[in-house]
């Protein structure tokens, strides 16, 4: 069996051999991945760790490699883009928020 085919099967049987080669091999490019697509490097990390864990909560069976790095990017990308929503629905509140004050009080924030 060749170490791509030994690979997804022992990921696929939950083996810590594998997952360990998982991590190391796919964590430093998604988090660069989650990085460009949130122009931000804080929370990459966990998105990343989020779409791992998704994984191994999940009872999918990959065939091949190909097949678990696309489900890992697009599970990154749609973590990415929640990470995104919040942060704009965050600071929309915050901008509401402020300017609540501002009027409401006669205050002008700095």
């Amino acid at each position: 069996m060749r170490d791509n085919e030994r690979f997804i099967v022992d990921l696929n049987k939950k083996r810590e051999t594998a997952w360990q080669q998982l991590y190391e091999e796919f964590y430093p490019a998604l988090c660069t991945y989650a990085a460009k697509l949130t122009h931000d490097n804080v929370g990459v990390e966990d998105i990343v760790q989020e779409g791992m864990i998704g994984l191994w909560d999940s009872s999918l069976q990959f065939p091949n490699v190909k097949s678990l790095a696309g489900w890992l990017y697009k599970a990154v990308y749609n973590r990415a883009l929640n990470m995104i929503r919040d942060r704009d629905n965050a600071r929309r509140l915050l901008g509401n928020y402020t300017s609540g004050i501002s009027l409401n009080c006669g205050l002008v924030l700095i």
